[in-house]
């Protein structure tokens, strides 16, 4: 059970920030208006949420709706009288009492914003970015607060030259030549042990403001930032790939982000001694590490993704997964106060295969609904899938990340409350959070680390026992091995239920523990009459089969025309639509009407895959 107390001395105050929506991102002095109030605003809920939920903002669309859902009859804060205000300085006179002072920053070099977000939940103090003159907020906030800068941490001076670069701070770390990484390790020598070993950020620097209309505000990712402010976690920016230098920064030698990355992934799993690290972010594609335009890579924005988890998961790290276009969250350090019920039983577990009827000669076809690995999608997109009129109607698989209760307990919660017997729930993309399994079995990236899949059996658990879960939906091996045998047995603990891999994986099978595999059979998305007729090429005449189609961000209803569609064209009455608890069951039947396998063996002619990949590396 979550703490759900609300600090008693001081009421929630709400803070109405959407006015930042309506800002012109083609105006520069516009732009980092809504940058430096983003910043300061989430540095502020950062602070003042650790103990309690005080500070609550809106700025994106479903901020509204979850405030209001709390205050409804009965539930969270109905009992709990709040004061409203539109003015930033408002909300810092509110809560000056909890704030030490500001962390100052200016825009260039741009890892300084991180390095301000890192020092703030630490030192609790505000995020300040100098520039642009008396215009700025920063001026505002020394004529409205001057108390705040009586105590100031100036991370880059009037010179343009960061504190790490000096001689005097220099001999606390080995320095690179790079001015990006020198940050990160100067970070990790001027507090050592003081960043949470349990928490890390991993978002975008103020390189965003390079080309802030590039994608909806959303995507700077400030907002996220509240959250590990409040957890006091470091907060980085770093290019996952070793064979080149990151577009930020493209005179660093190429690979030393992927030095420092995983000096800092190592250091925080050797402070834990045991147990997984939860990971917020992902690879900002549309600005770095990636092939689209100015990203500044020749890797494919899903390899990019893939090359991130492969090195996460070595050091027994997790993503929760806040990717574009969805990236945005504000909130997450209020939410994480919410009161959960220590478990939420599964109204579909009525919904089983009968084991004494004859497997009947069908196609059974599931739909997957993905992906919702990331705290930021889930709380975007659940008032929407759940208001549809199709839910309900139709056996649906709904792949929500149990970790996600993390950062949004509220939406957790608000799915299996509202629950039908025809909505069941899997963990999605991989388990309780997103890695790729195979990077935890020993020998790992670094020799000497042990094997990770106790960590990740454990950490699973706890989640998986919340929320009545025992399969799990979709393993994403990525640019990462196979799980294989080792990583069955590992599944087979933690969902004896069932497990669905990627593609490393053969169609069917059966763990000598009794709990059935199998692999996707694809991606779907489009027209639903194209969906349904793309479908019926994977379905044979006759026999056994057992299809998975995935989808994402799609709704009950765009399901519901699909079967339509696909009614209309099973002629011959093969497909039958079930949802994961009698799939899986029916592979099981399957699996033990026919002869042994000897092992693990794929066809890969027939792997139908997500992505023309590169070949698994390790």
């Amino acid at each position: 059970m979550r703490d759900s107390d609300v600090s008693e001395s001081q009421n929630p105050l709400l803070l109405d920030l959407r006015r930042l929506n309506d800002a012109d991102l083609s105006d520069p002095l516009a732009a980092r208006r809504v940058w430096d109030t983003l910043h300061v605003a989430s540095s502020l809920q950062g602070i003042v949420n650790r103990e309690g939920a005080r500070l609550f903002v809106l700025f994106m669309e479903p901020d509204a709706f979850w405030w209001e859902q709390f205050h409804e009859p009965g539930q969270w804060l109905a009992e709990r009288p709040f004061s409203q205000t539109e003015c930033l300085h408002d909300a810092i006179r509110h809560f000056a009492g909890d704030v030490a002072g500001v962390v100052t920053y200016r825009e260039r070099p741009y890892s300084a914003s991180n390095v301000a977000s890192s020092v703030a939940g630490v030192e609790r103090r505000l995020c300040v970015r100098e520039g642009d003159g008396a215009d700025s907020l920063a001026a505002e906030l020394r004529e409205h607060h001057p108390g705040l800068f009586a105590d100031a941490v100036e991370l880059v001076g009037a010179d343009g030259v960061p504190v790490w670069e000096r001689a005097e701070e220099r001999a606390r770390y080995e320095a690179t030549g790079s001015v990006k990484n020198n940050a990160y390790r100067w970070l990790l020598a001027r507090y050592p042990g003081a960043f949470s070993a349990e928490h890390l950020g991993y978002y975008i620097d103020s390189f965003w403001l390079t080309d802030p209309g590039k994608q909806p505000v959303q995507n700077c990712t400030l907002t996220n930032h509240d959250y590990f402010i409040s957890r006091g976690a470091i907060v980085i920016d770093l290019n996952a790939w070793e064979d080149e230098s990151p577009v930020d920064e493209p005179d660093a030698r190429a690979g030393l982000d992927l030095e420092t990355l995983r000096l800092i992934l190592r250091r925080l799993h050797d402070r834990r001694g045991g147990g997984m690290l939860h990971v917020g972010g992902f690879t900002p594609w549309a600005w770095k590490y990636s092939d689209h335009p100015g990203a500044g890579s020749r890797h494919h924005g899903v390899q990019s993704e893939w090359e991130l988890i492969r090195i996460l998961s070595a050091y027994d790290a997790y993503l929760d997964a806040d990717a574009i276009s969805l990236a945005g969250m504000v909130n997450a350090s209020f939410y994480q106060h919410f009161p959960l019920e220590e478990c939420y039983p599964q109204a579909s577990r009525a919904i089983e295969a009968d084991a004494d009827e004859p497997l009947a000669d069908k196609a059974y076809v599931m739909f997957y609904m993905g992906d919702y690995d990331a705290a930021a999608w889930l709380n975007q997109e659940l008032r929407r899938l759940f208001e549809d009129p199709a839910r309900g109607s139709l056996d649906l698989c709904w792949a929500f990340n149990p970790n996600l209760d993390q950062r949004a307990p509220h939406a957790m919660h608000y799915a299996r409350v509202w629950a039908t017997e025809r909505d069941h729930f899997v963990a999605g993309d991989s388990g309780a959070g997103y890695v790729s399994p195979g990077m935890l079995a020993a020998p790992r990236l670094d020799p000497d680390l042990p094997d990770g899949y106790e960590a990740w059996i454990e950490h699973c658990r706890v989640y998986y026992e919340r929320y009545d879960l025992d399969i799990t939906g979709f393993i994403i091996e990525g640019r990462g091995p196979a799980i294989g045998s080792r990583g069955l047995d590992a599944y087979a603990r933690i969902s004896p239920g069932g497990t669905i891999a990627h593609r490393l994986l053969p169609e069917t099978g059966l763990h000598a523990s009794g709990m059935p595999y199998g692999r996707m059979t694809a991606d779907i998305d489009g027209d639903p009459e194209d969906v349904a007729e793309a479908i019926m090429k994977h379905v044979e005449p006759s026999g056994h089969q057992f299809l998975t189609f995935r989808s994402v961000l799609k709704s009950p209803t765009w399901v519901s025309r699909v079967i339509d569609a696909l009614k209309r064209r099973d002629v011959d009455g093969r497909l039958e639509f079930v949802g994961p608890n009698r799939l899986m069951a029916n592979i099981r039947r399957y699996e033990r009407m026919t002869p042994p396998d000897s092992g693990i063996r794929i066809d890969r002619d027939r792997v139908r895959d997500m992505l023309d990949t590169s070949q698994p590396t390790r």
